[in-house]
């Protein structure tokens, strides 16, 4: 098979030296010159026969191509380069298959790999057989998407977008369609003698020539227009009942119901029994119906008012009687149902439940609703099933729930934004809570609002300060005093979690428990397996782990530089065991203060091991214990009397939920905090004093067995 031939030539002029049968090749010979033209002019020529119609064939590009049918939708182009740029998606391709059908489709996919180009269709099912003809439709996108129609380039066709054609007449564009729309632009007119549509939609004017006519097949000149404006029907017109509405309606020429009524005047007014000429006062119309008059009145008695119309109003029993409104349906009897005597408007129910409106499906049962409810009552007794409000919104679009008062008509609200799928909640101002399929976010906005969750017996059994940036456990009678606040029963402190230092970095935490064993036998901090207590911080002070060791990793695999230690003898002899009490503990138990064995670091630092001393801000224990570490705050510091709490005339004392005096908002600092550091404490690194005081008993052993061998020589 054979392509155009084209598609071998180069962009590039001084590459096309070797691509036809004549080459145009550098200082060729004039006798091939007019032989190469011919060979050009003839490639030029096919071309432009296939493209007549739209179509033409590439094939490899290289002038000769194979093709092979690989399935239905799927070919293959034997091809040394990658043509994918030529076979892209998206464009029309016209085949001529192994049964020598002509079938027409699209490009879904192409690929190259090695020597072949697999070309994946739609739209295409190629019978068995090899193809004898590949051809690809033009690509408009090379001329920037359009399809030009005339010499000068101003009328044409154009794809600007997906899915859209423009049609532009003159350099104006007239007309846009779409999938399923052909639409007119503003100024454009469609003019045809035959038109077939399932339907037209116009947001303008629809105008048909003077005595023109719009009729059906059968009908032709059903509604007929004349030029002056008249319409004439070819049939009696049909309107649905109560559908017509005139200022004014001429009755045989003779009566405009548009003025008023003279007692001479008569209406044929059917009674259901074949109809009777009927008389009415010149100031009044009423309906005769089954021999009674009830329907339409002029107010002129005090209890007949059923039906009043007015210029500015259509009212229905206007003297306030026991008179009911219905509405029937085809299987329901009050489909529509106002009580005149009860105040209750029904829909499906005659309105025997609550003062309101109340929506019934099917009956409950229940033969009374809650107070508080019954302003709307919505009614489903069927077996298995429930009743529901919906609200309904567009994709990108919310529902919103909205709660008011006199002052507010916004002051709450529950939202659901369908874009994100979230469910919010607003009080006052407040962005209260947020859900979303993954998350419940509390206080997202970050105001000034507390999470509180009581439990049987606590008001603040789980309570966070949105103000304060606390969190309280069973804080009943307080608001969290630190970070976390954790309380017993009485109110007592059993932890106390807060920042060390209230400025600059922080570098650790502070646990305070509200209890002070009198005893070193109660553990304030236990870690511990299914087995036992592994490691534990006991009542006063001492870290311990199971064996009562301070046990740490000493695996030889992880040191190295292993070396045995120069002498501590002259260190541990230098160190002063002291027997002490702490100032903290003698304020707490006078006499029954426990004393205790160590070391002075102060002392240790004199002797030279300055390296075994450790420093850490003082707590306020030791600030107690001696001013010059540093100050505490009281309660003179104005900072510490700034509390709120909770007067007679809060709500919270008024719902029960609080006392008088509760602490409502907590002051900014705590008696008894840290105020000002002065100096730091210093401590010792007893772990490192345990290692020398080993390596000098090892010394002191070595001694002892060399004084014994000499003895034991002495002796002999």
């Amino acid at each position: 098979m054979a392509g155009t031939g084209v598609g071998k030539f180069s962009s590039t002029a001084g590459s096309n030296t070797a691509n036809m049968t004549v080459n145009f090749a550098e200082n060729m010979a004039p006798s091939n010159v007019n032989n190469a033209a011919r060979e050009l002019m003839g490639h030029i020529r096919d071309m432009y026969e296939q493209i007549g119609d739209g179509y033409f064939e590439f094939g490899d590009g290289d002038g000769t191509y194979t093709v092979a049918r690989s399935d239905a939708d799927t070919i293959t182009i034997t091809s040394s380069s990658d043509i994918s740029s030529v076979y892209f998606a998206g464009r029309k391709i016209r085949i001529t298959d192994g049964g020598a059908n002509v079938v027409e489709g699209t490009i879904a996919s192409s690929s190259h790999s090695s020597t072949t180009q697999t070309v994946n269709l739609t739209g295409i099912s190629l019978a068995s057989g090899t193809p004898t003809k590949v051809e690809l439709g033009i690509d408009t996108a090379a001329f920037g998407g359009r399809v030009i129609l005339d010499d000068d380039g101003d009328t044409y066709i154009e794809a600007p977008t997906d899915d859209t054609i423009d049609i532009y007449v003159a350099g104006a564009k007239d007309f846009v369609i779409t999938a399923n729309t052909f639409t007119a632009e503003s100024g454009s007119t469609i003019a045809a003698q035959a038109l077939t549509a399932t339907s037209i939609t116009s947001t303008g004017n629809i105008i048909i020539p003077d005595a023109g006519n719009i009729g059906s097949a059968s009908d032709t000149d059903s509604i007929a227009i004349a030029s002056d404006g008249v319409v004439t029907f070819s049939q009696a017109p049909v309107f649905p009942d109560g559908s017509i509405a005139v200022a004014d309606l001429d009755i045989d020429g003779a009566t405009d119901i548009g003025e008023a009524i003279v007692d001479a005047d008569l209406f044929i007014i059917d009674n259901g029994a074949g109809g009777t000429n009927r008389k009415v006062a010149a100031s009044r119309l009423k309906t005769y119906a089954g021999g009674s008059l009830a329907g339409i009145d002029d107010q002129s008695s005090s209890n007949d008012d059923q039906v009043t119309i007015t210029d500015t109003a259509v009212v229905i029993n206007e003297d306030s009687d026991d008179l009911d409104f219905r509405v029937e349906s085809n299987g329901n009897a009050n489909m529509l149902f106002v009580s005149g005597g009860n105040d209750v408007v029904g829909i499906g129910a005659e309105g025997d439940l609550g003062i309101g409106l109340h929506i019934k499906e099917s009956d409950s049962g229940s033969s009374s609703v809650d107070a508080h409810a019954n302003q709307l009552v919505i009614e489903h007794g069927t077996s298995g099933e429930g009743c529901g409000i919906s609200f309904l919104a567009a994709t990108d679009g919310f529902v919103r729930l909205a709660f008011g008062d006199s002052g507010d008509d916004n002051i709450g609200q529950i939202l659901y934004n369908n874009t994100g799928d979230i469910l919010q909640f607003f009080a006052g101002a407040n962005h209260v809570m947020k859900l979303t399929s993954s998350t419940v976010i509390v206080n997202e906005d970050s105001d000034d609002v507390d999470f509180r969750i009581e439990s049987n017996n606590y008001v603040n059994m789980l309570y966070l300060d949105g103000g304060t940036d606390r969190i309280g456990i069973g804080n009943n009678s307080s608001a969290p005093g630190s970070t976390l606040d954790v309380r017993d029963a009485q109110n007592n402190v059993i932890l106390d979690l807060r920042n060390t230092i209230t400025s600059g970095n922080i570098y650790g935490q502070q646990i305070v428990f509200g209890y002070a064993p009198d005893d070193n036998t109660n553990h304030f901090f236990s870690c511990a397996d299914s087995a036992a207590n592994r490691m534990f911080i006991m009542s006063d002070g001492d870290l311990r782990n199971h064996d009562n060791s301070y046990g740490s990793t000493s695996d030889e695999r992880i040191k190295q530089d292993i070396r045995d230690s120069n002498s501590q003898w002259d260190d541990i002899k230098a160190v002063k065991v002291r027997n002490f009490k702490k100032k903290d503990d003698v304020r707490q138990y006078a006499d029954k203060a426990w004393e205790q064995i160590g070391v002075i670091a102060q002392e240790l630092e004199d002797a030279g091991m300055d390296k075994l001393i450790k420093e850490s801000d003082p707590t306020p224990a030791d600030i107690l214990s001696d001013a010059s570490f540093g100050t505490l705050w009281t309660k003179d510091d104005s900072e510490t009397q700034d509390a709120v709490l909770y007067t007679a005339d809060s709500q919270e004392v008024i719902d029960g939920d609080k006392n008088v005096g509760d602490i409502k908002t907590p002051s900014t600092k705590q008696i008894g905090d840290v105020k000002e550091v002065k100096q730091k404490v210093k401590g010792v690194s007893y772990s490192v004093l345990y290692m020398k005081a080993i390596k000098a008993l090892q010394e002191a052993q070595t001694r002892i067995e060399t004084l014994e061998t000499k003895v034991a020589a002495l002796e002999g």
